[in-house]
């Protein structure tokens, strides 16, 4: 009886096990295709930087991100290629700022409720989708979902919120005691901002100077057409 309840017991844990890491591979879709790309702007532990995102080599659901960092001062560090596959615990990409570069795309259109993988630098987690919202990125409302969670052992308190459809991090804050750090989606090829109505103000004016300008045209040659009998007859008049 012993040995069936530790059965049952160590089959359960393996179950929930299983289950609170990887779904099957056929799940698992990207929103983004090669050569797509993100941009941020980073506020870390008071220093500020940017960071490029380009998209690489997307298969399924692996791909390659090729990261380049830029400091405030405007001086870039050397590219770092990162290799995400969605199926895989592996992780190649540990201790990138105050983020892993796990973090910066999941699975699209991932739900409340699923669980996402953090990778080796949040110490091997597994978090839970809490919330679906729609926030404003570059002057578009986006469907966005997110987590909040902390980690010991200093209890860092994390925010993060991905883009729904494309899966891509749009925004992350982390902060514990009086340190704080901040990444925010600054630009994207991914979808297109909105457009201030000062612009369209300015398209309307530029076009209708365009039409007026071509209809003043029109009309000093319409005028100069009807002048010119004239003038050969005034001309023929004078000298018969």
């Amino acid at each position: 009886m012993r040995n069936l309840e530790r059965a049952i017991t160590l089959a359960t844990i393996l179950i929930f096990i299983t289950s609170a890491t990887i779904p099957p591979a056929s799940s698992y879709s990207v929103g983004v295709k090669s050569g797509d790309w993100v941009e941020y702007d980073i506020t870390e532990f008071s220093e500020e930087h940017t960071e490029r995102i380009e998209f690489m080599n997307v298969a399924g659901a692996a791909l390659t991100l090729n990261i380049t960092d830029t400091a405030a001062s405007g001086l870039t560090f050397s590219p770092e290629f990162v290799n995400i596959n969605f199926t895989t615990l592996d992780d190649s990409s540990a201790g990138l700022n105050f983020l892993n570069a796990r973090v910066l795309i999941i699975p699209s259109n991932t739900n409340v409720g699923d669980s996402v993988y953090l990778g080796t630098a949040f110490g091997n987690t597994t978090i839970k989708i809490l919330g679906e919202t729609t926030r404003n990125y570059l002057e578009v409302d986006r469907l966005v979902i997110y987590a909040n969670f902390s980690l010991p052992p200093l209890q860092k308190q994390y925010t993060l919120y991905w883009d729904k459809q494309t899966g891509v991090l749009v925004e992350a804050t982390m902060s514990y005691g009086y340190v704080s750090s901040s990444l925010v989606i600054s630009d994207t090829d991914l979808w297109i901002g909105g457009i201030g109505w000062w612009f369209w103000i300015i398209i309307v004016i530029v076009i209708l100077g365009g039409i007026l300008s071509t209809r003043t045209k029109t009309l000093r040659k319409l005028w100069r057409k009807t002048q010119a009998p004239k003038e050969t007859t005034a001309k023929q008049s004078i000298n018969p």
